[in-house]
């Protein structure tokens, strides 16, 4: 097994912008100029290793492993866009090569997402739907084949944190 260092940056900016921002322009427009973030692998045991891009065409906003493997669990979204990140963004377990192995479809605003010890269940805090104000709401997923069932129905408290009791 390899030692792997995961990293996600933005794209490059345009050329046509560098040569604008040299010539004084740098008018600041909400949300023109966002810049999506990509997912990066590089090998830190290998000599002289470049990074390599994985093929994640959404905008990445976090990143964990999975336990006992190298797959990686993203919350993507989209666009940088403020509203895609807020609304739209979810979570996708993607292999070490960047091939999406379960998308979990949710809706609305998500938080917090934690493992299962041994890497088969994934608990997460997600809202109601694409109109609840915030995420609250306790979910618990299972990560082969995607399905996702509340924990807490009709809880009429907020969760705002998770933790796995091993």
């Amino acid at each position: 097994m390899t030692a792997n260092c995961w990293r996600f940056a933005p794209v490059r900016q345009s050329s046509s912008t560098t040569q604008l921002e040299k010539k004084g322009f740098r008018a600041e427009i909400y949300e023109e100029d966002l810049i999506a973030t990509q997912l990066l692998t590089l090998s830190l045991t290998e000599p002289g290793a470049k990074a390599q891009l994985l093929a994640v065409t959404q905008h990445i906003l976090s990143l964990q492993f999975q336990p006992e493997s190298q797959n990686i669990l993203v919350r993507a979204a989209p666009t940088p866009l403020v509203d895609d990140d807020l609304m739209r963004s979810q979570y996708q377990l993607v292999s070490h090569s960047g091939e999406l192995l379960q998308a979990f479809n949710s809706e609305g605003k998500l938080d917090q997402a934690e493992f299962s010890p041994d890497g088969k269940q994934l608990a997460f805090i997600g809202a109601a739907d694409k109109h609840d104000p915030s995420a609250g709401l306790l979910y618990l997923a299972d990560v082969k084949n995607g399905q996702i069932r509340e924990l807490l129905p009709n809880y009429a408290g907020h969760v705002q944190s998770i933790s796995w009791a091993f």
